[in-house]
């Protein structure tokens, strides 16, 4: 998606610089580390494997007291317990009744820059350069895709509100994945751009965050390995649809290759197979929760 603050825990080794690298190079050497080895959770760093070590566990099956691990492994370890998907159909029946046609699956590409590049922007803001935008509707209905996508080295922010001010219907649900995120840049633009303001203020008023179904487990499945990524769950529910097919498979690259594609022109002779690429990625994230959005239904 972007460059944002994903809700699953990383490894807290991160700082450390070190555990995911001696977990590469110890898988090399024998004797071969067991699945059931506690190396093997998800989310596990040094400062976790050193404790649980040093009150003499070493396998999964030894744990007993999951409030020491990360939240992430807490997740992976309760849905491991259960063995199979499980799904609290009472609570996810309400979360999708709040759900209001039209649908608009949305998501929103950024970048940012230590020393600011635009007027009316600062230091390491999310500037947003990109949206897609699935509409459904009705239920069961056919699907609406509009985008936008800045491709020079204006001030992207005005251009993409215009056209989402085209685009987005003025009622229906809009579904997001991680809501914080977007709701934190339209805030940010309206502050600056009043002409929109009312629209992304009620834009914020009608935004669901699809990823509460996982988040705050009314689906848990241990395939989706403890995390509520959209990258994660997605292949977990449709094994043919994923983002391995994608030149660009992640937030992080869509804002750097976006950057060198208006700001290196004369450098970067593949530009329009960059823009091509990053149409597909921001687009597959909005096709992505139409699909998650249609196999929670069927959950029910």
């Amino acid at each position: 998606m972007n460059m944002r603050q994903m809700p699953d825990p990383k490894p807290e080794d991160a700082k450390l610089g070190s555990y995911s690298e001696w977990m590469q190079i110890r898988d090399q050497i024998d004797p071969p580390i067991t699945d059931t080895s506690i190396h093997k959770l998800p989310y596990m760093s040094a400062d976790k494997a050193s404790q649980l070590i040093n009150d003499g566990i070493t396998q999964i099956s030894e744990i007993s007291n999951y409030s020491a691990l990360g939240k992430a492994t807490q997740k992976y370890l309760r849905a491991r317990d259960v063995g199979a998907r499980k799904v609290d159909k009472a609570r996810l029946r309400q979360f999708l009744s709040e759900l209001q046609y039209p649908l608009h699956f949305f998501d929103y590409e950024t970048s940012q820059n230590l020393v600011p590049v635009w007027d009316g922007t600062r230091p390491y803001q999310q500037v947003t350069f990109q949206y897609s935008l699935h509409i459904q509707n009705e239920p069961g209905g056919t699907l609406d895709h509009y985008e936008y996508l800045h491709r020079d080295t204006s001030n992207p922010i005005p251009h993409l509100l215009e056209n989402l001010s085209k685009h987005i219907q003025p009622s229906g649900s809009v579904l997001v994945w991680y809501e914080s995120f977007e709701k934190a840049r339209n805030s940010e633009m309206a502050a600056v751009y009043e002409k929109h303001k009312q629209m992304l203020e009620e834009l914020n008023a009608r935004i669901i965050d699809l990823m509460v179904p996982f988040s705050e487990e009314m689906v848990i499945d241990p395939m989706f390995m403890g995390s509520s990524s959209i990258k994660a769950v997605l292949p977990v529910f449709n094994p043919k649809l994923s983002y391995k097919d994608l030149n660009i498979q992640e937030g992080g690259t869509a804002s750097r290759l976006w950057q060198q594609a208006i700001f290196n022109t004369d450098k970067v002779p593949e530009r329009a197979k960059i823009f091509d690429d990053l149409v597909k990625y921001c687009e597959r994230d909005t096709f992505a929760m139409v699909e998650i959005h249609d196999q929670l239904r069927q959950l029910i």
